[in-house]
């Protein structure tokens, strides 16, 4: 026995209102995606430490396979 569930949602949670540019004080805006990525660059340092977990990880699991070669 199949049933139907409904539930009535109001009207006004479906209305998109956008934001205006002009509404932001403190936005900055950037005239090309370059100048953007240079910004974010300069700003946020990010470390490549997953270069070191990537070599970790095949450094155990080559001790590991020799482990287990060779002591049984």
């Amino acid at each position: 026995l199949l049933k139907t569930i409904a539930f009535n949602i109001d009207r006004t949670e479906s209305q998109l209102n956008y934001v205006e540019t002009s509404d932001l004080k403190d936005a900055a805006v950037y005239e090309s995606f370059s100048d953007f990525t240079a910004y974010f660059d300069s700003t946020y340092k990010i470390k490549s430490i997953w270069k070191w977990f990537i070599g970790f990880a095949l450094m155990f699991m080559i001790i590991e396979l020799f482990l287990l070669r060779f002591i049984k």
